[in-house]
């Protein structure tokens, strides 16, 4: 962000299931390690979604600078995974956050996995990550032979202070 007036929302960011704009402030971090990085400072649960371009679906690499303060501070990426197995594709969300744990599933009924990145320490908090999204499914889907197909949506939880996030294609991808 580049001013204290400003906000994700303003970027085609949207609130994820209600408005919480009287609950959650954006603002900018004083001590980010990047121009344009944003605080999020909630008083409630909320979810902030942005919806990728098409040139951005091929991204199968992200990375961000951030400084994960609550509990629950996550970057969601919404993923379509391809199947070698013949298992028909299936779409499911992965939470990163950070830690140094083995990956789990979001829950005891839930499909969707939470991620945990170590990332680089960089001072005041902050770390540098560098998430291989494909790396992770092939990961979480070995058994079943599963590979990235898409990344097609970003989600912020939680009180995170983020840098601007940039995506990397590095490899091609399967069909």
């Amino acid at each position: 962000m580049k001013d204290l007036q400003d906000t994700p929302l303003n970027h085609g960011w949207k609130w994820t299931e209600k408005d919480e704009s009287a609950r959650v402030r954006f603002g900018v971090p004083y001590d980010a390690p990047a121009v344009g990085s944003l605080a999020i400072i909630p008083s409630v649960f909320y979810g902030i979604d942005f919806k990728l371009q098409q040139g951005w679906i091929l991204a199968d690499r992200l990375k961000y600078s951030a400084n994960y303060i609550g509990m629950n501070a996550a970057l969601y990426t919404f993923v379509t995974i391809g199947f070698r197995n013949g298992d028909k594709d299936d779409q499911l969300w992965i939470a990163h956050t950070i830690g140094s744990f083995e990956h789990r599933l979001d829950g005891v009924n839930s499909k969707n996995w939470v991620v945990y990145l170590p990332g680089e320490p960089i001072g005041n908090g902050w770390r540098v990550f560098d998430a291989s999204v494909s790396d992770e499914v092939r990961q979480i889907f070995q058994d079943r032979g599963g590979f990235l197909r898409q990344v097609t949506m970003l989600s912020l939880r939680g009180h995170i202070s983020i840098s601007p996030i940039e995506g990397y294609e590095t490899q091609r991808k399967l069909q």
